[in-house]
């Protein structure tokens, strides 16, 4: 036992002396991609709670006697995890733009900053996004306790469907971003530590990961749409006049988010273009 905690104590050592003579930016980054790990991790528990939200919703349009929980709740939990997760993710997009930026003016680095500027862009635009998105959850949830507005329509429920399958969709996009992000780690390591032989490029995961979230931004913005043209040739002038806002709040926040996801999906592959293997930052 002895022997192999000795072992283990000499070998801690030698990784802490093969990290110690780190860069300073490397030692940055690799801070930023670490807090980034935890980013996604709270992504993805949202996708769960607004998949677990939706498909309450489904449950509770033709089964009446189901709905002593009400899904907006869920659906709100999930929207605010979001808006933060998409608040601290900005934080390391701007984070890792403004200590390239520094390094570019001094001269260590040469190469366009368009992609990182771009991705940190798309942030900003993403915090947008869930804000307005967290404002209608509520509105909708106030609403819900005023008016049953479930409906036991084909239609209705087919969308709910829709709605869950992008939110399986957003969490394997999260899946492959946290898959960049942990193969970005192992690339600044691999600089310090020769045990790293299998180093992969983190850059096409993360193309991967923007083109699912344009795709299901793009589906959850048609949703929007068609559940607001259902609202406006509604006969229920008091659900329409409850509702008629939130809606197309909610159609706005989808464009917000459809422009975001397009511009990061750019940024990405602006990045994978520039063919140099190097860490993912944002989403």
């Amino acid at each position: 036992g002895k022997l192999y905690m000795g072992c283990k104590r000499a070998k801690n050592k030698k990784d802490k002396e093969q990290i110690k003579n780190i860069s300073k930016s490397d030692e940055f980054q690799l801070s930023l991609l670490n807090l980034q790990v935890k980013i996604i991790l709270i992504y993805m528990i949202s996708n769960i709670f607004l998949f677990g939200g939706t498909l309450q919703s489904i449950n509770i349009s033709c089964n009446k006697k189901a709905s002593d929980s009400n899904p907006n709740i869920l659906l709100i939990e999930g929207q605010y995890l979001a808006l933060i997760a998409s608040i601290l993710i900005s934080y390391v997009d701007f984070s890792r733009y403004n200590e390239l930026n520094e390094r570019y003016k001094k001269g260590e680095i040469n190469k366009s900053l368009e992609p990182e500027a771009l991705i940190k862009q798309a942030s900003i635009l993403t915090i947008i996004l869930y804000e307005l998105n967290v404002v209608v959850f509520v509105e909708i949830y106030k609403v819900s306790l005023v008016i049953d507005s479930s409906k036991c329509d084909k239609k209705h429920i087919d969308r709910l469907y829709l709605q869950a399958a992008c939110f399986i969709m957003r969490f394997y996009g999260d899946y492959f971003l946290l898959s960049a992000t942990l193969k970005s780690i192992n690339l600044i390591k691999s600089k310090y530590d020769k045990r790293i032989d299998k180093i992969e490029n983190p850059d096409v995961d993360a193309v991967i990961a923007a083109e699912i979230y344009v795709i299901q931004r793009g589906v959850l913005y048609d949703i929007s749409c068609n559940e607001l043209e259902d609202l406006m040739n509604s006969s229920d002038e008091f659900e329409k006049e409850l509702l008629l806002l939130p809606k197309q709040i909610l159609v706005v926040a989808n464009i917000f988010g459809v422009v975001a996801n397009i511009i990061s999906l750019i940024g990405f592959i602006k990045l994978y273009n520039r063919n140099s293997n190097e860490p993912i930052f944002g989403r």
